[in-house]
């Protein structure tokens, strides 16, 4: 799995693991990050085989990304590890704390 990630790209793929197919722009405030750096995370995603832009029918100027079947192939292993990650993070701390 660790071979087809990099940093930075966890927002992008847990946001598209909620809804895939969605507009570049849309990623970009879903994220909070700006639309160069989607832009970047995203191309990384392509180049690893984990996701792919098309023109939006209705709208030829727009960009949405979808992610590929290996993507969803390993998103139980990112939602498995994602999840043991919090309860480690979370550990020993109150819920007004968290």
């Amino acid at each position: 799995m660790e071979n087809h990630f990099r940093p930075g790209q966890g927002s992008v793929l847990f946001s598209l693991f909620e809804e895939d197919g969605v507009l570049m722009s849309d990623l970009a405030a879903r994220t909070s990050l700006a639309a160069s750096s989607v832009t970047q995370i995203v191309s990384q995603m392509e180049t690893a085989g984990l996701a792919k832009r098309t023109r939006d029918p209705e709208d030829g100027r727009a960009v949405r990304v979808h992610l590929t079947p290996l993507a969803r192939r390993l998103e139980p292993r990112c939602q498995a590890l994602n999840h043991r990650m919090r309860g480690l993070l979370e550990a020993g701390m109150s819920d007004a704390e968290v």
